[in-house]
């Protein structure tokens, strides 16, 4: 075979089909199509359906994604970008490749056009479960042709739209209502217009997560508006009985939503300047069965939905929780001193330095089953940070627990200025790709830990009940 020269090709083709698909199945696409040259049994072997139905056909190879459009039974994912929409139209107007993921971006009444048929075509061949499309700038009157083939689909699981315009999408014309099939529904747009409510309505028996997001301005410092309050879609979420994951703004309706046992995972995203509205905060206590909570704090009262969730009858079974704040350090504070409160917790994260007060408060009495603590670090150095004393003496007195630090650009551990980095106490980190974003612990690594766990902390000496000196790699 190509670029494997050192295999004896006759003991691989001895093989039996269903073994050698198997040895295949570790080869690139490009790869295969090489092999497809050199033998008529490879040739076919080499379009096996095990081979394609996982293939994610490769951005940066363009050769390959047209390749595969023309020969492969079927493929995991398309992108739009990688060929230029008029291009993948063209491909796929002849293809008889079953894609099960597609992802199209339009930006114009042409580029409409084109992913309609392209779509449309996709869809025909049945398969198709995933589908991503982003409008950007889009004229809102040439869309209803694409939302009526959208909304058609059939047997689709998962639509995620991306709407970055400030008048809504008109409801999608339709002669026969389609059979309810999607699991999860992703809205991010400026409101939530008749596009939407009509996918909700059209699948709310089957729906389980939907994410509604906001694509807005911040609004003036004089402005009281809060967006997402007035066309908020409470019917229709009542309406869906199997609603297992809901993301949204806060707003003051959902007092009134009816999720009952069903909801597992919360999340409450955007640039909330107010606090959040009562409503919000009541359907954070009343939540019962709650086991995944993501929450972007508002500038105003951000501790208040931190202390809801230590209310909540969900708190003792709270297994992740993730909060972002830019803002201060309150809220933290308060969820410091709520630690005891959510015992079944497993990760935890904060996108921001965690204060003192927070990295004392994580222990195994307080926390028993944590094993992730991500935080964000804006220190002038990370790898200085980790050596910080309250950052070893968490990771001491939790033997278990995994530190993930997020950082936007990592420092070059042997460039940086910082007593640490000169020292270069971890000569082993600053050769890893990954570097700072490595899984800190003080244990070494185990079976189960992750792939990046690297130990920058001793527990203490038996004898003395001191930490051990500080490990040199």
């Amino acid at each position: 075979m190509a670029g494997h020269d050192a295999i004896d090709q006759s003991l691989l083709l001895a093989l039996p089909d269903d073994v050698l698909v198997a040895v295949l199945a570790y080869l690139p696409p490009r790869e295969l199509f090489r092999c497809r040259l050199l033998c008529r049994r490879l040739r076919d072997l080499c379009l096996h359906r095990d081979l394609w139905r996982r293939v994610c056909l490769p951005a940066q190879e363009r050769g390959v994604v047209r390749a595969a459009l023309l020969l492969a039974p079927c493929v995991r994912h398309v992108h739009s970008d990688t060929l230029g929409l008029e291009a993948l139209a063209s491909l796929v107007a002849g293809t008889t490749c079953v894609v099960k993921e597609l992802t199209v971006s339009v930006g114009s009444a042409p580029d409409v056009a084109l992913a309609t048929p392209l779509i449309e075509k996709l869809s025909s061949l049945g398969g198709l479960r995933k589908l991503w499309v982003s409008f950007a700038d889009t004229p809102v009157a040439t869309a209803s042709p694409l939302l009526q083939v959208i909304y058609s689909v059939s047997d689709l699981r998962e639509l995620n739209i991306w709407i970055n315009s400030d008048a809504s999408m008109p409801i999608a014309w339709c002669d026969v209502k389609q059979k309810p099939s999607l699991t999860l529904l992703s809205y991010t747009s400026p409101t939530m217009d008749p596009f939407l409510h009509l996918m909700l309505q059209t699948h709310a028996a089957t729906l389980e997560k939907v994410y509604l997001n906001k694509v807005w301005k911040m609004p003036e410092p004089a402005s009281n508006a809060v967006p997402g309050q007035s066309d908020f879609p409470l019917t229709l979420l009542n309406a869906i009985p199997r609603l297992r994951a809901l993301c949204c703004f806060p707003n003051d309706g959902l007092s009134q939503l009816q999720a009952g046992d069903a909801l597992k995972e919360l999340s409450f995203t955007g640039i909330h300047r107010e606090g959040f509205p009562a409503g919000a905060l009541e359907f954070i206590r009343k939540a019962t069965q709650l086991q995944v909570v993501n929450i972007d704090l508002p500038y105003e009262d951000p501790s208040g939905p931190v202390q809801a969730l230590a209310e909540s009858c969900s708190a003792p079974r709270l297994e992740h929780l993730f909060l972002r704040s830019t803002h201060g350090s309150n809220a933290l504070d308060v969820l410091a001193a709520a630690l005891p409160r959510f015992p079944a917790l497993q990760t935890l994260g904060v996108a921001s330095t965690p204060p003192d007060s927070l990295l004392r408060a994580v222990s195994p009495a307080a926390l028993p089953r944590l094993s992730m603590f991500r935080v964000c670090c804006f220190e002038t150095c990370a790898h200085a940070w980790l050596h910080d004393p309250f950052v070893q003496d968490v990771l001491v007195r939790n033997p278990q627990l995994h530190l993930r630090i997020e950082v936007s650009a990592a420092p070059v551990l042997e460039d940086c200025p910082c007593p640490w980095c000169r020292w270069g106490c971890h000569k082993e980190l600053a050769q890893r790709p990954s570097s700072l974003w490595s899984f800190f612990s003080a244990h070494r690594k185990k079976a189960d830990c992750p792939r990046d766990c690297f130990q920058v902390a001793l527990p203490p000496c038996p004898s003395c009940e001191r930490p051990s000196a500080q490990p040199v790699v």
